[in-house]
């Protein structure tokens, strides 16, 4: 686990990164890991020296069994309520299957994307507490801002938290990964929007840029993400 800024970790789950952020209101998590990862967060929020019993809302970003896996399994626990975006909800509630995904260029994500399909994870249904639309504002920290960024799936959500250092995070509009540096994601529903949501996220200001998958981009962070987008 790393704190990247007071009262927000990162934990990492495998090969996927979740977010916890510390708020008067109780915990939020960004997203959750692959199912089998529920006990890994549950001591996670402990080693913060908080309860899991604080743990009040699970934000899914998108409906992929390494982000939203964990979901139900942790609100056994918790009892925390399940926000995610509309538009991936009868995904995660077990009405839809997931729709497919194409992999982005390159060899590497090529390799990637075969061992990620041969995994054949799901996601345990789970009832979703609110539906999220983008372009709102939750009040957490100094303020929460919701970004629809479709691509990845068609309800991807990026989040940008406010405060004295802004935190992007990306999440799966894009990746930061060894061998490949910032880049695309492996894979998306559609590559091309995901390109024109990278563009409409270098509107933003921030200061440092959290990924679903790869480290976070502490310095320059805004600068080097227009470099690459823009």
């Amino acid at each position: 686990m790393q704190l990247l800024a007071p009262n927000v970790h990162m934990i990492p789950a495998g090969p996927v990164n979740t977010y916890l952020i510390e708020d008067p209101s109780g915990l939020l998590l960004i997203d959750t890991g692959f199912s089998r990862h529920v006990p890994h967060i549950l001591s996670s929020i402990r080693e913060t020296g908080r309860s899991p019993q604080e743990l009040k809302h699970i934000l899914i970003t998108h409906a992929h069994p390494d982000h939203a896996g964990a979901a139900a399994g942790l609100k056994k626990h918790c009892n925390a309520q399940i926000w995610a975006p509309a538009s991936d909800a009868p995904i995660l509630r077990g009405e839809e299957p997931m729709r497919p995904l194409k992999r982005a260029p390159g060899l590497l994500r090529w390799a990637m994307f075969t061992a990620i399909s041969m995994m054949k994870e799901t996601i345990p249904p789970v009832h979703v507490d609110r539906e999220l639309h983008g372009d709102e504002t939750l009040p957490f920290g100094k303020g929460l801002r919701l970004i629809h960024t479709p691509g990845h799936t068609k309800g991807h959500l990026a989040l940008l938290l406010e405060g004295e250092q802004k935190i992007l995070f990306a999440v799966d509009t894009c990746a930061n990964l060894p061998g490949l540096g910032l880049d695309l994601s492996v894979a998306y529903e559609d590559i091309e929007e995901g390109k024109r949501s990278l563009r409409k996220l270098c509107d933003h200001e921030f200061d440092m840029v959290c990924f679903g998958h790869g480290k976070p981009i502490r310095e320059n962070a805004a600068e080097r993400f227009r470099a690459k987008w823009k």
